[in-house]
Order: C-alpha cells, then structure tokens, then sequence
C-alpha cells in the first residue's frame, strides 16, 4: 500500500527553523532572516531538479548546525541584515521620486495633449491640471489605505521579492526616464504658450501647481503613514 503523506516544504522549513532557534537567543528579525536564508537555498536547489523534499534534505546538510549557531549567525547575518535594510531604503526613494515625477509628467503631457487637439482654451487647461493635482491629493491617501487594508495578501507578496542590482538598476533607468520626460515636457508647455498674449501669467500659475505639489505630495505621504502606522499599533496591540 502506497504512501498517502505528501510532503509539505512550508511547514518542514518552520518546524526545521523552531528547533534550530528556539533555544538560541536571536531575534525575531534574525530567525526570519535565517529562514530567508534556507528558503533561498531549497528554490535554487529546486531549479536546479531536486524535488521539495530532496531540496530540504540537502538544504539542512549544508546549513547544518552548531552549539554556537546564534552568535555565528548574529555575526554573518548582522551586515547582511543592515545591507538589505540599507539597500531597501535607497529602492523605496527612487520609488518615491519615480512616482512623484511620473505624476508630473502625466499632467504635463496631458496639458500638451488638450492644447494639440485644439479643443479647449488655456485657461480652461490650466484648471484642468489643477484638478488632476487634487485628484492626486485625494486618490494618494486612499490608496495607501487600500495597501493597508490588503496587507496579508500584499506582505507575503513583498517578502517574496527579493531586491537584487539588477531590479536596482532598472529602477534607477525607470527614474531617469521619467526625469528626463518631466524636464523635457516643461518647456514645451511653454512653447505653447508663447504665442498668446499672457503667456507668462499662465506659465507662472502652472509652475506654481507644480512647487505646491512639490511641497503637498511628501506632507500627505507622511501624513498618510503616520495614520497606518497608527492604526496597525492599534490593530495589534490593542
């Protein structure tokens, strides 16, 4: 009669990092990045053929294990941990920036197309960019709640990311791209402007939506925080 067991990796890899750790004194941070570790072994192993549980087998071989496990792995992984802390803040800027500008380049792309087609004067364009800005201010908050209300599906998605130089590197060339077309847009605004005759009013009054988005996007985004922090202390502390 056949075997029925069906081998299952998840709950082999927390059993297998509950009696390697429970009896060391690390932190929680240090077993999830211990585990981050092992987890990364069995998917290389398992890419290369092996099988889930021959992953395991091999990958509890080579992890091995030691009286002094807690401080050989607070040693190694300390660096590590602060790298990876390090680089993530750097990747969560150039996101920032790459969103920030991007929004910026929309708008102005949109001016530009209203004025192409001919449909609409120049202050009616103007108040029409004023109104994507408040749609901006509106929309940034919910979404960020949204993430928030949505983080147990979103959570295991991010912790199953890992950040490496190549995704680094096409977020910087996104970055630049969207900086080179927010810069590039800009003057061709004016360009459409120029032949009228309060031109510099106009250029004026839509630079100034520009510095007060400038100013507003990182108050609400902090703001934004501040509240889901908040409300997750709330939600697991209470």
């Amino acid at each position: 009669m056949e075997s029925t067991n069906v081998f299952n990796l998840q709950k082999a890899m927390d059993d297998w990092l509950k009696a390697n750790t429970d009896h060391l004194h690390i932190t929680d941070d240090d077993k999830e990045e211990m585990l981050d570790h092992f987890r990364s072994t069995i998917n290389e192993l398992i890419k290369q053929g092996l099988s889930d549980e021959e992953a395991f087998a091999v990958a509890k071989i080579r992890f091995g294990g030691s009286d002094n496990w807690g401080d050989d792995f607070k040693q190694v992984s300390s660096d590590n941990f602060q790298a990876k802390k390090l680089i993530t803040f750097f990747f969560g800027i150039m996101v920032y920036f790459i969103i920030n500008l991007t929004i910026l380049l929309f708008i102005n792309l949109v001016y530009i197309g209203l004025d192409y087609f001919g449909a609409s004067t120049s202050t009616f364009n103007l108040k029409t960019a004023k109104q994507f800005f408040y749609v901006v201010y509106i929309a940034v908050p919910i979404l960020m709640f949204l993430l928030f209300r949505f983080r147990n599906k979103l959570l295991p998605y991010l912790k199953s990311t890992r950040l490496n130089f190549g995704k680094l590197l096409w977020a910087f060339a996104i970055l630049l791209v969207v900086l080179a077309g927010e810069r590039y847009t800009y003057p061709l605004i004016r360009t459409v402007l120029e032949p009228l005759q309060n031109w510099q009013y106009i250029l004026t009054q839509y630079r100034t939506l520009q510095r007060d988005f400038q100013f507003y996007f990182p108050i609400i985004i902090i703001i934004s925080f501040i509240i889901l922090f908040l409300l997750y202390r709330k939600k697991n502390y209470l």
